[in-house]
């Protein structure tokens, strides 16, 4: 995933191992090097798994701030992995959360219960739940590598804003088509959605969604042409993650550590 701009240029190198859950490692691993503007002498190496988790959950925080109503205190994930430690951090850091419910494979699942349980350490209201949890969510966040939806449309009320970032492939889908049509959805890229969101290509085969025009780029919504209409909109920021996204975070971790 190669970027350049004035922050200079990057070459985000990974892997995704599926199996790799189930021998306790990264779904995601890789490497990062970011090199220098102008003369692009080579300047850091970063774990690539760390910066795609930095950089999907911070972007999910910046959607969120601009979608989600204020009040939302009531957050819900999907994925007891490292994007779902990640995304609770970032939600707290804009929202006033003081619950969270982690949702794992299953009821019992190990991921999410050691989840839970280092949420609790930290002083955080926190439990396993289930799919219908959504039923009393402000906030859901879907980071799973699910190939069929993952919860019931049925179960989403008015109001709730859900950051999609688990289906990055067109093999996979994390929400039902009928979610997507019915609310406001953004999405970083048309064009990068159409190659790699899964869930959406799906709405829009199953006639959910509109060939053109069936979402709105997230830079309109921070630029006020766009956003939520009402306390009572479904709000969709659907992510699947751009290489200039990991070339500013880059810049940013590299004037941080030169300060």
């Amino acid at each position: 995933m190669p970027a350049h701009g004035p922050e200079g240029a990057g070459l985000k190198l990974v892997s995704v191992v599926p199996a790799n859950a189930a021998r306790g490692l990264p779904l995601i691993q890789g490497i990062y090097v970011l090199f220098a503007p102008d003369t692009l002498t080579p300047e850091l190496l970063i774990d690539g798994a760390a910066l795609t988790r930095l950089r999907t959950a911070a972007l999910s925080g910046l959607a969120t701030s601009y979608l989600a109503r204020k009040a939302s205190d009531r957050l819900v994930v999907f994925g007891a992995g490292a994007q779902g430690r990640a995304h609770v951090e970032a939600m707290r850091a804009v929202l006033p959360i003081r619950q969270v419910t982690i949702v794992g494979s299953s009821a019992s699942s190990p991921r999410a219960v050691t989840l839970v349980e280092e949420l609790r350490s930290d002083g955080i209201d926190a439990r396993v739940g289930d799919k219908h949890s959504i039923r009393d969510a402000d906030i859901v966040c879907t980071c799973t590598t699910s190939s069929t939806p993952i919860f019931e449309d049925s179960d989403l009320r008015a109001g709730t804003h859900i950051n999609a970032v688990g289906a990055f492939r067109l093999d996979m889908a994390e929400l039902p088509a009928s979610s997507l049509r019915r609310g406001l959805l953004v999405v970083e890229s048309l064009s990068a959605t159409l190659e790699e969101a899964g869930d959406v290509v799906a709405g829009i085969s199953a006639r959910e969604l509109p060939e053109t025009g069936f979402a709105t780029e997230l830079i309109t919504v921070l630029g006020g042409e766009a956003g939520r209409v009402d306390e009572h909109q479904v709000s969709i920021f659907k992510s699947v993650g751009l290489s200039s996204e990991d070339l500013i975070v880059a810049r940013a971790v590299a004037e941080a550590a030169r300060g």
